[in-house]
């Protein structure tokens, strides 16, 4: 449930999407551990200085499409009302 927290403080008003779509579906489950895994590899890189600064911005970028890809599922879910994904 980490991934659940990561993301309902970094999307607060969509706290409701988050849950049903986690709830409901396999895929936003993934995409969401994907987001925990990066946004942890991402602060440990920041905690080993400046000899990380590549590897800081890849994870970067790639929290960036998986945040994407989240508001992506989060809007459809919101749309439909159902926490499914439409489509």
């Amino acid at each position: 449930m980490r991934e659940i927290e990561t993301l309902v403080s970094r999307f607060p008003r969509h706290v409701l999407a988050i849950r049903r779509l986690y709830a409901a579906d396999a895929t936003f489950r993934t995409i969401c551990g994907d987001y925990d895994e990066a946004l942890r590899a991402l602060r440990y890189w920041q905690a080993h200085g400046a000899y990380s600064d590549c590897r800081i911005e890849q994870y970067r970028e790639l929290l960036d499409d998986l945040e994407s890809e989240i508001l992506d599922n989060i809007g459809g879910a919101e749309r439909d009302g159902s926490g499914r994904k439409v489509g």
